[in-house]
C-alpha cells in the first residue's frame, strides 16, 4: 500500500528512542503557523506503536501545545 504524501521533506535524523525518532525536516505546505520551507524537527514513531504508546505520544502532543515561549519549540 503506498504511504499518503507527508507534508515534509525529511533531511537527516536528529535522534533515535524507544518510541520513535526526531528528524530534521523542511516543510512543504504552509499549514497553520508553518511556513514553506521552514526547518522543522518531527517526530515518528515506529511503524507499528503499541496501543500504549500511540496514548502516550498523543499525551506528549497534547500538554506540548499548552506551553507558549520563545525558549520552547512549539508542537503543531
Amino acid at each position: 500500500m503506498a504511504r499518503a504524501r507527508r507534508p515534509f521533506q525529511e533531511r537527516r535524523e536528529l535522534g533515535r528512542g524507544a518510541s520513535g525518532r526526531v528528524i530534521l525536516a523542511d516543510w512543504r505546505e504552509p499549514s497553520g503557523p508553518l511556513q514553506r520551507g521552514q526547518r522543522v524537527a518531527v517526530k515518528l514513531l515506529h511503524e507499528q506503536p503499541s496501543p500504549e504508546l500511540r496514548a502516550s505520544f498523543e499525551t506528549e502532543c497534547r500538554l506540548g501545545k499548552g506551553p507558549r515561549h520563545p525558549a520552547l519549540t512549539p508542537v503543531v
